[in-house]
């Protein structure tokens, strides 16, 4: 065990600042503090949670599709890619987030209106991601260099 599970197991949560631009906008890299608690249902489509991956790599992301099984389709708020994680790949789910000095739960309203934006937030970015692999190929084919 490493130390997120120690202390996850040891006291039922873990504080700590997110690496990474994959949850943006609602986490900003070393900016924003999360709190995370170990859980005690099944999570759920939604729950951002914390897993760590067979290579040891750990990622905060969101559950888009619970599956069945103990398998869940999880992509951060940024990535227009899931992946698949196993049940016992969680450690634990975010429950509270500290932005400038403000206290966020996933209950509050000011959650509850990002959540209500996703989806448009999601498909701008499959947009952006469309169009950017479009632009990208264009200059391959026509062998002009990306700015």
């Amino acid at each position: 065990m490493t130390k997120f599970e120690n202390e996850i197991q040891k006291s039922g949560y873990l504080v700590f600042t997110n690496e990474g631009d994959s949850m943006m906008p609602l986490l900003r890299e070393h900016r924003d503090i999360v709190v995370i608690r170990r859980p005690e249902d099944t999570p759920k489509k939604n729950d951002v949670v914390l897993f760590k991956r067979p290579d040891g790599s750990y990622a905060l992301h969101r559950i888009v599709k619970c599956c069945g099984l103990g398998q869940y389709r999880i992509v951060g708020d940024n990535r227009t890619k899931a992946e698949t994680v196993f049940e016992e790949w969680i450690i634990g789910i975010l429950t509270e987030i500290i932005k400038d000095g403000k206290h966020l739960t996933v209950e509050s309203d000011e959650y509850r209106a990002y959540m209500k934006k996703l989806p448009f937030n999601r498909f701008k970015l499959r947009i952006r991601t469309f169009f950017g692999k479009i632009g990208s190929g264009l200059a391959k084919l026509f062998g002009r260099k990306q700015k």
